[in-house]
């Protein structure tokens, strides 16, 4: 048993230096250089504002120009009322710290119906929308900053607007430009890249434990999915306070909804030039449903299980050992306790990880019955 919980050690080690190291970076990453002239390419019409709205109120700070451009109004057809309201809540809210609605361009594409799609966008309007763009990069000022989707993200339209964007700075020649993508939510967890939000997460996975973790808001905000936690922005309460009144000017999508999950310091990572188009290989995560578990992640899981089922028999086996306790007794409790867990493991709706985690303990207290 000493050397299974020796190699249990040695393994545990991978994620914890993981996630001190992840840890570490998250604090120090913080953008210090001065704003330049921004364009700030989103899926739909809060996007911008969720991902790059700090670094564009500081820009506007600094005399620079904010050019907006969005692949739909946030609708599956223009001519929708839905289509004109956001848009209308847009030009507000991008109004209210000095945009002018010229530099706000709605491309006007279908809004994909759900999250994960398919999308509605057909080939031929990703060619024009990848024209457009090209216009918009190409007048951009010189070394301006340009803000885009993050790669893994959970909604099809981002991912889309994700391609679209690299298409286009394929096809101008301005190695100036400072690209950088923008984290708004996804469904990926890594210790390294987001230790904190991952932690909660898997601590929402464990029973009577997930009772403890506090749901405050803020704590599962997503990420980068590769490479290192994105960086932030000096801390300025009263620019955050500007993106959130922002926020707010979305009523149609829940003003304070929005501050409540989407409220937070800006997240972004620069793209050097040399990887504009390449994203990340595959292997480095594995998929479970529509999620992405880094392996830093599988290995503290498979070092969770492995403990739980050697503690529960450890602890079941040292029970029954006791000769205050009538074996016949003993058993049967156990062996009842362990219809409840596996059935309660077998009925709910559970993640995968939850419904594994108990399934563990299951097994610990059948072996333990067994030794």
């Amino acid at each position: 048993m000493t050397l299974i919980w020796d190699f249990i050690g040695l393994l545990a080690l991978y994620p914890l230096m993981a996630f001190v190291v992840g840890l570490s970076l998250s604090r120090r990453r913080v953008h210090r250089a001065t704003p330049t002239d921004v364009v700030i390419l989103g899926a739909h019409p809060d996007d911008c504002v969720i991902s790059a709205g700090e670094y564009a109120i500081e820009s506007l700070a600094f005399g620079k120009s904010v050019r907006i451009v969005f692949l739909t109004s946030g609708s599956s057809r223009e001519d929708q009322t839905r289509a004109e309201v956001r848009r209308l809540e847009t030009l507000d809210a991008w109004g209210s710290v000095g945009v002018e609605e010229q530099d706000v361009l709605f491309l006007g594409l279908p809004q994909a119906e759900r999250i994960t799609g398919p999308g509605r966008i057909t080939p031929d309007e990703q060619a024009w929308a990848v024209d457009r763009i090209v216009e918009v990069l190409s007048a951009a000022p010189p070394d301006a900053s340009v803000f885009l989707p993050a790669e893994g993200e959970s909604h099809c339209d981002h991912r889309t607007l994700r391609t679209i964007a690299y298409e286009a700075l394929g096809r101008i020649d301005r190695a100036d430009l400072c690209v950088y993508e923008c984290p708004e939510y996804n469904h990926s967890y890594s210790l390294f890249s987001s230790p904190v939000r991952t932690l909660f997460a898997m601590g929402r996975s464990i029973p009577i434990l997930s009772k403890l973790v506090p749901r405050k808001d803020g704590l599962g905000r997503a990420d980068t999915v590769f490479g290192g936690p994105a960086w932030r922005l000096p801390a300025c309460a009263d620019r955050l306070e500007m993106k959130r009144a922002m926020l707010r000017r979305f009523v149609s999508e829940g003003g304070e909804l929005l501050v409540r999950y989407f409220g937070y310091p800006d997240r972004f990572r620069p793209i050097p030039h040399g990887r504009w188009g390449v994203d990340g290989a595959s292997w480095k995560y594995a998929r479970v449903r529509e999620r992405r578990l880094a392996w830093s992640v599988v290995v503290l899981w498979v070092v969770l299980w492995a403990s739980i089922v050697i503690e529960a028999m450890s602890g079941v086996h040292g029970v029954l050992a006791m000769d205050e306790i009538p074996n016949r007794v003993g058993v049967a409790a156990f062996a009842l306790l362990g219809i409840v867990i596996g059935g309660y493991g077998a009925r709910g709706k559970h993640q995968l990880e939850k419904r594994i985690t108990i399934l563990m303990l299951f097994a610990g207290v059948c072996a333990g019955i067994l030794l």
